[in-house]
């Protein structure tokens, strides 16, 4: 274990079963609030068993998390490829709503049409499924908030432990090379994208504010493309040359300004926990 300052602890896990529940337990001795973002791994896998283990490990977590009583809040960070797909862009208009779920990518992994990118999708459906079949069954005494964050950008709050393809944006910027440090980078092309610092204040109001309970929350922010984020670093930037050549936006990318979500009560929190301020 290692104590930050006194006000956080790294603890690491002591072997690689991520699925048993006990890995968990002294991790969350005293612990009032629990954010996890679930980890797709074994992608060489078949689909189903690549599932089984996201889910687990979750589940597990949970398990843990019921047998502490300080534990208060879970929050689980999901993604907007668990409520619709990325990988196949719809020609018509698509409404995103708090019932919405990736069913398009759950039958491409199921019928062998897949990718890896299909299949970590797809696993992102089956584990959040899964962690609302178990509050259903075991009514923990801790409530559970889901948040769905699109494709996130903004300050990078701790580079020395992020790794080279999440600094993806100014790779672009300054090199226009995005497609190499993101392996198939099509879809990022234009799509929505949201500010970090809004999704981290919508975890903490998820965590400790009692009106949100048993919620999923959809963070998309704007829809955006490449050119957008490069216009807005030359202007902070104005001694970096211009780069010559807009970067091409193809069918891949605009067509997924069809994907639409009504924000809900996302900018109505956000701005409740931002002191008033939107």
């Amino acid at each position: 274990m290692h104590t930050y300052s006194g006000r956080f602890e790294h603890i690491k896990l002591s072997h690689d079963d991520l699925t048993d529940s006990s890995l968990y337990e002294d991790a969350v001795k005293g612990v009032y609030a629990i954010v996890h973002s679930p980890t797709v791994a074994y992608l060489n896998q078949p689909p189903k068993d690549v599932w089984a283990k996201t889910a687990d490990s979750v589940l597990s977590m949970l398990d843990a998390a019921k047998g502490e009583k300080s534990v208060q809040a879970f929050v689980y960070t999901s993604s907007i490829a668990a409520v619709t797909s990325l990988s196949t862009p719809s020609e018509a208009p698509v409404l995103v709503t708090e019932d919405s779920w990736n069913a398009k990518d759950v039958v491409l992994a199921l019928t062998g049409k897949h990718n890896d990118h299909v299949v970590h999708d797809s696993a992102l459906v089956y584990t959040e499924q899964s962690l609302w079949h178990w509050q259903d069954k075991q009514c923990p005494h801790f409530k559970i908030n889901v948040i769905s964050p699109s494709n996130l950008i903004g300050q990078n709050f701790a580079p020395h432990r992020t790794l080279d393809w999440q600094n993806w944006l100014l790779e672009l910027y300054r090199n226009g090379q995005a497609t190499e440090v993101i392996p198939n980078a099509g879809p990022t092309q234009a799509h929505w994208y949201v500010d970090v610092a809004d999704v981290a204040l919508l975890h903490v109001a998820a965590i400790f504010d009692p009106d949100i309970a048993g919620e999923r929350l959809h963070a998309w922010g704007c829809f955006r493309d490449w050119n957008d984020a490069i216009a807005v670093m030359r202007n902070l930037e104005p001694d970096v040359p211009d780069v010559t050549q807009p970067f091409f936006i193809g069918d891949d990318g605009s067509k997924r300004g069809g994907l639409y979500t009504r924000p809900g009560r996302v900018p109505a929190i956000l701005k409740k926990w931002n002191r008033g301020e939107g």
